[in-house]
């Protein structure tokens, strides 16, 4: 199956939860990371923001294995308002978010955007600045007015991310119909955690199709079974690499020069 017919149904982003991730998982994965990519973690003054860079870039790493096929650490460009690409592979989008409690991935062949965020009381105040009338009138008599707030506002925020031009107008018009013909949004929660995250996508155009870099999957080395819905990772030669699937979102990887490390 080529990357043009997985991404339509497969583009769902990829949740980390920084709690499943010890202080010794992070600063393991942070050395392993490109040069420039440890730099931007390490000028964090706190610990949330060092966790949310590192593992915003593995889990970015992980959706490209898992939807292309692509292993190694990718560079970023940046357009005018500040939004990365890819610069081995143009003609792949991506989108990272991150919360207080997670970080999101998406990936696809399209233009893409991803909102992720915990719950926190919604004022009033913010609400009339950034929701229309219609919308406005749905928070307010919402059995859970937090979280009508949360799914609206990632919905525009997963929009203008897609865009990629920032904000350039009135947030109260960023889901207005003629704004979204060409775009599918998607929005989920995790109720027990109480996150949501909204995610769009440019609807597809045959005459708009690209073909994608075909590229040969590693053949997985030896793991000893741990924990991970979305597998274990073991770094060899600086790559990233999957190979199982858990039931528990925790990456797991091994180091073959440490004969203590429990992994092997």
């Amino acid at each position: 199956m080529t990357a043009e017919e997985r991404t339509p149904i497969e583009a769902r982003p990829l949740i980390l939860y920084l709690d499943e991730y010890s202080d010794r998982d992070i600063a393991r994965l942070t050395d392993m990371l490109p040069a420039w990519r440890r730099s931007q973690a390490l000028r964090f003054r706190h610990q949330a923001g060092l966790r949310q860079c590192v593992l915003a870039y593995v889990a970015l790493c992980q959706a490209l294995r898992d939807t292309y096929g692509i292993a190694g650490q990718p560079d970023f460009d940046y357009n005018a308002h500040g939004k990365p690409s890819l610069r081995q592979f143009p003609a792949i989008h991506f989108s990272l978010s991150h919360c207080r409690q997670a970080v999101g991935c998406l990936v696809a062949d399209r233009p893409c955007g991803l909102d992720l965020e915990a719950p926190r009381p919604v004022r009033e105040s913010l609400v009339r600045y950034t929701m229309n009338e219609d919308e406005a009138r749905q928070v307010f008599s919402a059995a859970n007015p937090d979280e009508a707030f949360l799914r609206l506002w990632t919905q525009k925020e997963a929009v203008l991310k897609l865009r990629g031009t920032g904000i350039n107008g009135s947030m109260k018009d960023v889901l207005a119909p003629e704004g979204l013909r060409d775009i599918d949004l998607h929005t989920e929660q995790d109720p027990a955690r109480k996150l949501i995250w909204s995610w769009a996508i440019g609807k597809k155009r045959p005459s708009a199709q690209k073909t994608l870099p075909k590229k040969t999957l590693p053949q997985p080395l030896p793991c000893r079974e741990g924990r991970g819905v979305l597998g274990a990772l073991r770094f060899r030669n600086n790559e990233i690499t999957k190979f199982r699937k858990y039931d528990i979102p925790k990456f797991r990887y091994s180091d073959p020069s440490d004969p203590s490390d429990p992994e092997l």
